[in-house]
């Protein structure tokens, strides 16, 4: 019991109830709740209590490691960026998210609520879904881990391990069941509504992508995988207009994905989106000015916008 994370179980309570709307019916030691959940047998903890609630998961299962990277082009070959992400099971599927979102374009829906609406190049809810079912289902005996790979035209999801029993490909765009390979991790992972156990999250997925216009999401599975692709929508883009004499930084490219998305911005508004400051922006932008056009009256007009201009 010393393994395992006490804050850990009662964040994890806490958010039961608030995503479930009931009250979890048992004494709230860390061991009583274990039991409840059925994560520990004979007096023991299971693996899946290790997973979800230890102090140090890796330390048992470093294959529970995922690994998250961004590569240049459209081959694994030169690496972009690259993060091994620890922790729980639960605690890991916001810090793929937010590894993701550093590397895919996001936009900005203005709804007249205090908070902005962010719109994902791929589906947030699709992401968070494969994701969760890449940690959910995976095979633990496997020493592989998962990983998230990213490239110019399309994001995928590996987990060791191929679909558990009868189930295929072409079952996966139908009416399922549910059948988890890892039934405690994925009974917890239902209290806390990061599944639904109906065997619905898949074609929950295809609607998302389809609704968000991309290219049909593609399943593989392998002898000893299982693998997600969400593929890139075909974008028009201005870079290749630009003159060879020069090639376009890193953030003078994310500027102008930025402003292929959501068609204008203002300094601001770049600046918060791409967590930069705003001089840091307009120094960029002075330099791609041949493409990059400011519609105000002035330079401080207030309602000026940056819009990309129109190719002849």
């Amino acid at each position: 019991m010393s393994e395992i994370d006490g804050d850990r179980v009662k964040v994890f309570l806490q958010k039961v109830e608030e995503e479930r709307n009931t009250t979890f019916d048992t004494p709230r030691s860390t061991g009583k709740v274990l039991e409840k959940l059925n994560l520990i047998k004979d007096g023991n903890l299971t693996n899946a209590a290790i997973l979800l609630f230890g102090k140090n998961s890796q330390k048992h299962f470093i294959q529970s490691e995922i690994r998250c990277a961004r590569f240049n082009g459209t081959e694994p070959i030169e690496f972009a960026d690259m993060q091994v992400i620890n922790g729980t099971i639960i605690e890991q599927v916001p810090s793929v998210l937010n590894f993701i979102r550093r590397h895919i374009n996001v936009g900005v829906e203005i709804t007249g609520e205090p908070e902005r609406k962010e719109i994902w190049e791929y589906p947030k809810e699709a992401l968070r879904e494969g994701i969760v079912n890449a940690i959910c289902h995976r095979n633990y005996e496997d020493t592989g881990n998962v990983q998230v790979r990213i490239f110019d035209n399309r994001l995928e999801i590996w987990n060791p391990g191929s679909l558990p029993g009868n189930l295929t490909v072409e079952m996966l765009r139908g009416n399922h069941q549910s059948r988890p390979r890892n039934e405690l991790i994925a009974r917890c992972f239902y209290l806390i509504k990061y599944i639904e156990q109906w065997g619905t999250g898949t074609n929950r997925m295809i609607k998302l992508c389809r609704e968000a216009r991309l290219p049909a999401l593609h399943f593989i599975n392998l002898t000893d995988s299982f693998v997600v692709i969400f593929s890139r929508k075909e974008q028009k883009s201005i870079r290749p207009k630009l003159k060879s004499r020069r090639e376009l930084n890193e953030t003078q490219t994310k500027i102008i994905e930025y402003l292929e998305i959501n068609k204008e911005a203002s300094t601001y508004e770049l600046a918060k989106s791409l967590k930069l400051a705003e001089r840091t922006i307009q120094r960029n932008i002075k330099q791609i000015s041949e493409i990059v056009h400011w519609t105000g009256a002035s330079p401080k007009d207030p309602k000026g916008k940056y819009v990309l201009k129109k190719s002849k």
